[in-house]
């Protein structure tokens, strides 16, 4: 199953160049409003304590939105 989100207010983005293209991070406040959440594929994730996001190698546009989003 699919899962369907309400897309509330933007809460922040981040603008990055990468060597070979530029790309905006965009995040929004969301809320499941159907299904659950699965695992579909990915090579690795996880479901972490905003604390904990210290704890994880992220990409430099990830860490930035993580270093205002979580603290």
């Amino acid at each position: 199953m699919r899962v369907e989100v309400a897309v509330g207010e933007r809460l922040y983005y981040v603008e990055h160049a990468y060597p070979d293209m530029k790309i905006r991070l965009i995040a929004y406040a969301c809320e499941i409003t159907k299904g659950l959440l699965e695992d579909i594929g990915c090579n690795a994730h996880v479901w972490a304590f905003p604390s904990e996001m210290g704890d994880y190698d992220l990409l430099p546009p990830d860490r930035i939105l993580a270093s205002v989003l979580f603290v």
